[in-house]
């Protein structure tokens, strides 16, 4: 009985490893995702195709 509990016990630790392992995983993709759509985003008033509300230059002359 106590093998099977010290087996059930290692088991459980290298499971909670492999899920600390992938929760690491997924926290680096999600700023690298994060730093690549802060990289890739045209802010709005540089998106081609909008117009200024006033017709005349961007920068509000």
């Amino acid at each position: 009985m106590g093998r099977q509990l010290f087996q059930s016990t290692t088991a459980t630790s290298d499971i909670a490893l492999r899920l600390l392992r992938l929760e690491e995983r997924v926290m680096l993709l999600e700023a690298a995702l994060a730093r690549l759509a802060a990289e890739t985003t045209t802010p709005p008033e540089v998106r081609l195709g909008d117009e200024p509300a006033d017709g005349g230059a961007r920068d509000g002359r």
